[in-house]
């Protein structure tokens, strides 16, 4: 059931639970409480000495260690990893009023909205969302109220009413995103290569620094390797969740790269710069486009 429309002195949901309160959990709480989205947060994970301090932090309102300390909500966000998403989810819809939504910020949709598709008859519904924001950083620490300004939002509809999927962009774009609607299964390819394809790059590359070479790197190697700092575990299952896209889009760039290798054996400038203007002219493209939409 979407939320009833809101007005200055309303907030739009009543009761928000974010499911892993870490760096995006974190960020969606402080952006809920920032805008004046919910009228109350809670956070639910397994460490309630750290949703404490959370809430210490003025990140909740209330903190839940199981499905069943849960009050009523209107909405949950599924912010765990994406080999969970799909149980916590049927944990959510076993305890939540059957007018409530869920969605998630998974960032391999494919499964989970194969699997959460087919929903039993009044449960909370089901909506897959992934917003393209995040750090290297991890925990709620590092939560930021920004963090979601100006990026996208792809949502993933599988059946669900139009009103279910205007509610669920109404709540991300009340943090600040812009939300579009993309099929799951197209989402896992076009991740696979902005998202998970450089993640893997940057590992690779970080990996092959030397002790002796540490001293000589600075700014290239820096933001060519940033996201390689972040957390091994969930980029794991990230990686294995999408492994089939990943893996077409790692032949690719390997067949990329041989076309660098092939050009430097033979000295050829002319397919060297012609390999550099190619990459520089699609990036210079893209940054145009961007930068359409203020961050």
């Amino acid at each position: 059931m979407p939320p009833k429309a809101s007005n200055s002195l309303k907030p739009l949901f009543d009761h928000v639970v974010v499911v892993g309160v870490g760096l995006i959990g974190g960020s969606i709480a402080k952006a809920l409480k920032a805008r004046g989205v919910a009228g109350k947060v809670t956070g639910l994970g397994r460490n309630r000495k750290r949703l404490l301090e959370a809430q210490r932090a003025g990140l909740l309102d209330d903190v839940a260690t199981s499905e069943s300390e849960l009050k009523p909500f209107d909405l949950a966000v599924v912010c765990t990893p994406v080999d969970r998403i799909v149980a916590d989810v049927r944990a959510l819809q076993a305890v939540a009023p059957p007018r409530a939504l869920i969605t998630d910020v998974g960032s391999v949709k494919g499964r989970i909205c194969r699997e959460l598709s087919v929903q039993p008859l009044r449960v909370a519904t089901f909506l897959g969302s992934h917003p393209m924001a995040g750090s290297e950083q991890g925990g709620w620490e590092h939560a930021d109220e920004n963090l979601f300004k100006g990026k996208v939002c792809a949502v993933t509809p599988c059946g669900q009413s139009e009103s279910v999927v205007l509610a669920i962009f109404m709540f991300w774009t009340m943090i600040g995103m812009r939300a579009t609607r993309v099929n799951a299964e197209q989402h896992d390819q076009i991740v696979a290569l902005v998202s998970h394809l450089p993640h893997a790059a940057a590992s690779a590359i970080a990996a092959l620094l030397t002790k002796e070479a540490r001293g000589l790197a600075s700014t290239g190697f820096l933001d060519t390797t940033r996201v390689a700092s972040g957390d091994p575990a969930l980029w794991t299952a990230i990686l294995i969740e999408n492994r089939e896209a990943v893996a077409d889009q790692l032949r690719t760039l390997i067949g990329q790269l041989g076309k660098f290798q092939k050009a430097l054996e033979k000295s050829d400038t002319g397919a060297l710069e012609t390999l550099l203007s190619k990459g520089k002219r699609a990036r210079d493209q893209w940054l145009k486009a961007r930068d359409q939409f203020p961050q």
